[in-house]
């Protein structure tokens, strides 16, 4: 066997050597093909997660410059019956919520957990707008009006520093590494 070797060396080296390379070649291609799909799955991966991410942050900005014309005055909830606030929001928060739900399919529950508590403080500011419509009938207009007033801005007071914690941790996480199995 020593022998064999040691003849198809000195005798055929010029087509071993071709015969190595070709195999080094397709060995390579084998491996660039492979980190290219790895490439496009992630680079895929990524994009969809920014995607999401715009379009929750864009519904929550629309949803809450809403909720900001209350405590600005230029929507007074005495002039409106309930139904009618329905049928102006409801678009907006199944927006809002559709966004929330598709991220939780990109997010891990760390990141998550800030956008979570975006969504529950629209839903309780909503609540409240809606509880605010039952105590019109038993309570004074202008103390009903100024108390969801003051919720409002103290509720979104207290979004802008989860805002502030979603940016930072969207560029933590914009530089993570995430495994994508083939």
């Amino acid at each position: 066997m020593p022998d064999l070797l040691k003849e198809l060396f000195t005798t055929y080296w010029s087509q071993t050597i071709i015969l190595l390379g070709c195999l080094g070649y397709l060995l390579k291609r084998a491996f660039d093909l492979r980190s290219k799909k790895i490439e496009l799955k992630y680079s895929l991966f990524e994009q969809n997660r920014i995607d999401l991410i715009m379009k929750f942050l864009t519904a929550y900005l629309e949803l809450e410059e809403e909720y900001k014309l209350i405590p600005e005055g230029r929507f007074k909830i005495t002039e409106m019956n309930a139904a009618t606030f329905d049928s102006m929001y409801l678009k907006k928060n199944a927006n809002l919520y559709s966004s929330y739900f598709y991220l939780k399919l990109f997010l891990d529950p760390l990141e998550l957990s800030r956008y979570s508590d975006l969504v529950s403080e629209m839903r309780i500011i909503s609540t409240e707008i809606k509880n605010a419509y039952v105590k019109l009938e038993s309570e004074e207009e202008l103390k009903v009006e100024n108390d969801l007033k003051e919720f409002i801005v103290k509720n979104i007071g207290a979004n802008n520093g989860n805002m502030k914690v979603i940016g930072e941790l969207f560029r933590k996480y914009s530089n993570k590494s995430y495994s994508i199995k083939m």
